[in-house]
């Protein structure tokens, strides 16, 4: 009789169980779905900074640290005859986590080591945000980095690791591989963990910044266990023999939204909490538009270049290092004048109300005659020139519509657009690739649609560094 109830008792925990033990089996049988995508390159920064034995400097950050320090530059600008220095890029991506990224390099920092911290000057970014659903993305590739995340990490990991498989074997099914797209790739950076292997030679921003996401110092909130968590870390780089700086991420002057007197109070504010040095000048970090590619952090190769001579006059003289900085400066890059070409549908044209916007026409609203249309094609012409934006109020708060046309004339959608639009069931791109429009992390709030795209090129969307926050809704369709 006991033998029975145990054998029960075993089938029952088999029966529980199986459903973790294949997705568990098929998870790690595919391991490396994620090996090309942006994602992976965590795995190279960390084995890098686990394997550097000699003195380093370890840039610590968010995606402006890839995409704004040159290792490899940074070393011979800071290196004299008795003074030599490994340096490692430890940022990928803010929704990472900051404290993701300093949790991974704790073991690995010895004496003499000189630590950077630069998050970028977002809420998030200055937080202990940590984000199990993308930490998974990057661990697909080096599961050894779990050890090094603190408990609650540990756990908040283990409790999206079904969703993660689920829609590891989601992709696997459809035989969509997660590739990064543009400079969102793995091969996009080089053997010192850099972003050189691609092309970025300009800004490439509707209008030359993120409107969608501008900076505002005043709505960063120091939150206490924050200031604390970077302090106690100090403490404990202190206690290895090492050193730890704070530094500012760049800025794109364009998208600040503060005066003067409000940058040098949250300067201040930072500087009074911080149990360690700020070596650099924030106003030296807040740059011109030129030097930037895709975001309000993110800097073009020149841009990157500049940066990294900031940074390493800004260390050598924290460190009194007097020797003269070999650097060419040059000219900010120039870019190609962006103009709309060829032909679209035009027959809602006058359904809408315009405003001229330079050489364009900016929508800005829908004639009262025509809010209750269930379907808009946002229109290519009006009145002979080309329209290439439509204001965040044109459509918002819209009951009627069901189904939004908007054509490749487009190149940027603000957040929040179709805000309070309750019946609206699908917005349709017809781009025929992602980094044709510019689009924030709050696309979709307020609404319940879905994003069409080619099915063509709906891989593309879905890997899209922006695009990818709406990886769940994003869906196909066959165009014509």
């Amino acid at each position: 009789m006991r033998k029975k109830i145990i054998i029960k008792i075993i089938l029952i925990f088999v029966f529980i169980l199986s459903p973790f033990l294949i997705l568990t089996s098929f998870d790690l049988a595919i391991q490396n779905e994620y090996s090309q995508y942006y994602y992976a390159e965590l795995s190279s920064m960390y084995e890098k900074l686990k394997n550097t034995n000699n003195r380093k400097i370890v840039i610590i950050g968010n995606s402006n640290v890839c995409f704004g320090v040159e290792s490899r530059l940074f070393e011979e600008l800071i290196s004299t005859d008795d003074l030599k220095y490994e340096v490692v890029n430890f940022g990928l991506y803010g929704a990472i986590g900051t404290k993701t990224m300093l949790d991974l390099a704790k073991n690995y920092i010895n004496k003499d080591d000189i630590l950077i911290l630069i998050p970028e000057e977002y809420q998030q970014s200055m937080s202990l945000y940590f984000s199990a659903k993308e930490m998974w993305y990057a661990l697909d590739s080096n599961r050894s980095m779990f050890n090094d995340l603190d408990s609650r990490s540990k756990e908040a990991l283990i409790g999206n690791y079904f969703d993660y498989v689920s829609k590891k074997y989601k992709s696997y099914k459809t035989n969509r591989s997660f590739e990064g797209l543009g400079v969102y790739a793995k091969s996009s950076f080089d053997d010192y963990c850099d972003m050189t292997n691609c092309i970025r030679d300009y800004n490439i921003m509707f209008n030359d910044y993120d409107e969608n996401n501008p900076i505002d110092l005043n709505n960063i909130i120091l939150e206490e266990d924050f200031i604390n968590y970077i302090n106690e870390y100090n403490d404990y780089v202190l206690k290895k023999g090492a050193s730890m700086y704070y530094s500012f991420s760049p800025m794109n002057k364009q998208a600040v939204l503060n005066n003067s007197d409000e940058i040098d109070s949250f300067y201040m504010n930072l500087k009074d909490r911080l149990n360690f040095p700020i070596i650099s000048d924030i106003s030296k970090y807040i740059m011109d538009k030129e030097w930037f590619y895709d975001s309000n952090y993110h800097l073009n190769t020149s841009g990157m270049k500049l940066r990294t001579f900031l940074l390493v006059e800004d260390l050598k003289n924290e460190l009194f290092i007097t020797s003269k900085t070999k650097f060419e400066m040059f000219d900010k890059p120039k870019k190609p004048e962006s103009v709309i070409t060829g032909s679209g549908n035009n027959s809602d044209a006058d359904c809408f109300i315009y405003e001229k916007n330079g050489n364009y026409y900016k929508i800005v609203g829908i004639k009262e005659e025509y809010q209750t249309k269930e379907e808009l094609i946002v229109p290519y012409f009006f009145d002979g020139y080309y329209i290439n934006e439509f204001s965040k109020d044109s459509f918002s708060y819209n009951k009627n519509i069901k189904k939004i046309i908007i054509q490749d004339n487009i190149k940027r959608i603000y957040d929040n657009s179709f805000y309070g639009c309750e019946a609206l069931e699908g917005i349709y791109l017809e781009h025929n690739s992602p980094s044709l429009i510019s689009v924030g992390f709050n696309l979709l709030t307020g609404t319940k649609a879905n994003i069409f795209v080619d099915n063509k090129i709906k891989t593309s969307f879905l890997n899209d560094y922006f695009f990818g926050a709406y990886q769940e809704r994003i869906k196909g369709y066959e165009k014509n």
